[in-house]
């Protein structure tokens, strides 16, 4: 006897069928005409028309034909979620999808839904909707956010207020977040405005994805970071680690104080960065990414460059700005870090030609990168190469990532979260440390306990404001690892600490792509055990099984 084949209904203004695959084309169609409708829907393939689930054959490419071709030919960009489902004894794909920048163009052409067919939208709509993408009253940061003005972090508003005072940019009297967030035209009622959300909440809306990678090519990481938070501490946080990341040089000119240069302009990186905070597409849900590559730096933001224009354009010409997100730009031009001019980019260009840095700005359809080129010059050719950080390294030590330090052997010193003091300790060259302003160097090794600081003239390892050296030609090793007092360098990459932190990152990866993954596909993936799967899962507070057996599926909560 036939098995009755399961049926889902009828199709609707936000659900649409395929038969396969093979109708990848009418299927983004049928998303943008969706979207420009209702900005939501779902699309099923392995479903006829009249909803019947006949099901459809799935392996490994599937679900990346969907995703590359809502990709390359549907703009705006979306981010769907692409996942595969069992539907009796049927397996179908599910695309879910929402967006809210219409009007969204299919093969570039716009469409709308109507009951159950995608016609060519009409141009007067067409233009409708453009003003209103472009118009602020209609625009994400102006739209009220899921957070109340009780939801705000007091620390990071207090430290704002006092900024765009110094500053003389603001002038408020009462600092009760009330009145200030009503003031500065961020609040609905007792609701945030996403902007304000997103400038003073520690939540997911705004993500920063930091890297360091062995060469010049996204092959290997050596260290991945994955932050959600306010742009406020985001943009500091993207700032530290790339000054901890890069080398810096010393120079003397014959005063007592020594002159400590980066390789790359500070004021640059810090404007390369909130310039990617405050002009990136922040409804895409895409992460602002710091890249550390061996020869340069990249800060990339989802925020496509504006059509028909250039970067070099808006360093040599005298350009109206254009802002994809005008309060927010607004918000950070009171405090100092934006200018409302259109001269971000200019600025950068101008540091880095000061310095002898090359930069490079480039862009698609997809976002826009900054690239700082790293070592530029012929003085760093013979420098003496230094670090510094807000965590420096001892003498003989290294901070790791929770504060603690440890010795060149792996072992860790009880001096916990200690730092090495900038000014009154120096390194010499030949590794000793200086003991001028009252520090005790311990001839056999031994701690000094005086300031916190260690000296180990018999290690020969010395530490210039947070980095290693030692006299036999080590290198020092950017990516948190020990160099080994015979002149290898480790290739641990970092604490164990730190490699689980990188496989959780990789899971959310993989199960942000099918949140239907197993734990041993998980493992096999990840090349690593079920159980090591299983105790990393454990610890994420993030992630969480709904359901039972194979028809379960992970779900991401937000931090």
């Amino acid at each position: 006897m036939a098995r009755k084949l399961s049926s889902l209904g009828s199709e609707t203004e936000q659900l649409e069928f395929k038969t396969s695959t093979g109708e990848l084309k009418e299927a983004v169609i049928s998303i943008a005409a969706i979207l420009n409708k209702h900005g939501m829907g779902k699309l099923y393939f392995g479903v006829k028309n009249d909803g019947t689930v006949v099901g459809q054959e799935i392996n490994d490419t599937t679900l990346r034909a969907v995703s590359q071709a809502i990709s390359n030919h549907l703009r705006p960009a979306i981010y769907p979620t692409i996942v595969k489902k069992q539907i009796g004894r049927r397996k179908v794909v599910l695309v879910e999808f929402e967006g809210n920048q219409q009007p969204y163009l299919a093969y570039n052409i716009p469409r709308i839904r109507v009951a159950d067919q995608d016609l060519v939208m009409e141009q007067p709509k067409y233009e409708k909707l453009l003003r209103q993408r472009d118009n602020i009253i209609y625009s994400w940061e102006s739209q009220r956010s899921k957070y109340k003005i009780s939801d705000i972090d007091p620390k990071i508003l207090n430290n704002y207020l006092q900024k765009a005072k110094e500053v003389g940019r603001i002038t408020f009297d009462n600092e009760q977040p009330e009145e200030v967030l009503t003031k500065l035209e961020l609040t609905d009622g007792e609701w945030l405005l996403n902007a304000g959300a997103a400038l003073f909440v520690s939540s997911g809306i705004n993500e920063l994805q930091m890297a360091k990678f062995a060469s010049d090519e996204r092959l290997t990481f050596t260290d991945i970071r994955r932050n959600t938070g306010s742009i406020l501490e985001l943009a500091d946080m993207a700032v530290q680690y790339i000054i901890d990341a890069m080398d810096w040089r010393v120079e003397f000119d014959g005063k007592l104080e020594r002159k400590e240069i980066p390789e790359i302009p500070l004021d640059a990186i810090r404007e390369a960065v909130i310039n990617s905070f405050g002009h990136r597409l922040i409804e895409s849900g895409q992460s602002v990414e710091v890249s550390i590559f061996r020869s340069f730096i990249e800060i990339y933001n989802s925020g496509s460059f504006p059509d028909g224009l250039t970067p070099e354009m808006f360093i040599k010409e005298s350009r109206k700005p254009i802002r994809r997100n005008p309060l927010i730009t607004r918000i950070l031009y009171y405090s100092k870090d934006m200018e409302s001019f259109a001269t971000g980019l200019k600025r950068i260009q101008v540091a880095c030609n000061k310095a002898g840095c090359k930069v490079e700005f480039y862009g698609d359809d997809y976002g826009f990168t900054v690239r700082f080129y790293r070592h530029c010059g012929d003085s760093w050719a013979t420098a003496t190469y230094i670090k510094r950080g807000t965590q420096s390294n001892l003498i003989g030590t290294q901070l790791l990532d929770n504060g603690t330090q440890s010795d060149v052997n792996g072992t860790q010193s009880p001096e916990i979260g200690t730092q090495s003091p900038e000014i009154g300790t120096q390194s010499d060259v030949n590794g000793t440390h200086s003991t001028e302003n009252g520090t005790q160097s311990d001839d056999n090794g031994t701690q000094s306990n005086d300031n916190g600081t260690q000296s180990n003239e018999i290690g020969t390892q010395s530490n210039e404001i947070g980095t290693q050296s030692n006299e036999i030609g080590t290198q020092s090793n950017e990516i948190d690892t020990q160099s080994d007092v015979n002149g290898t360098q480790s290739n641990e990459i970092g604490t164990h600490r730190h490699k689980i932190e990188v496989y959780k990152t990789q899971i959310i990866v993989l199960i942000k792509e099918n949140n239907k993954l197993t734990r041993k596909q998980i493992a096999s993936k990840l090349s690593i055990s079920i159980r090591t799967v299983q105790r990393i899962i454990d610890s994420m507070d993030e992630l969480e099984y709904i359901g039972s057996g194979r028809g379960g599926q992970w779900v991401i909560k937000e931090k």
